[in-house]
């Protein structure tokens, strides 16, 4: 079962995340802050990250920059989440993000978004 790490400081979206995602047959695990976040991703495998640009104590774009510098996460596949539509000129240089949602986003936006990386 792929697991999917959601990083977002919204309880609500990482609610409706994790039943979206554990209905489509992935295993869930989640963080609420980018230290978190990266703690998280450096001492557990998951198969792709759900990151909100916007988390406290470390933002989506420092937590991609350090994953891209790290030999076992630079691989890693990411779905970039953002209520800023100007943030995927910003993202799209990195190689791992192989999608975007817009805050908000419905159960269907996040099941095709999942369906495409995985």
């Amino acid at each position: 079962m792929p697991r999917v790490l959601v990083a977002d400081d919204e309880a609500n979206i990482r609610e409706l995340a994790r039943a979206v995602l554990e209905r489509g047959g992935y295993s869930v695990v989640e963080t609420a802050t980018g230290p978190a976040t990266l703690e998280l991703l450096l001492r557990e495998k998951v198969d792709m990250l759900l990151l909100d640009v916007m988390l406290p104590g470390l933002d989506g774009h420092s937590i991609l920059l350090k994953m891209s510098a790290n030999a076992s996460l630079k691989n890693l596949p990411v779905i970039v989440v953002t209520a800023l539509e100007f943030t995927q000129d910003m993202f799209s240089k990195f190689n791992q993000v192989k999608g975007f949602l817009s805050k908000p986003f419905t159960p269907q936006d996040l099941e095709q978004a999942a369906r495409q990386v995985a």
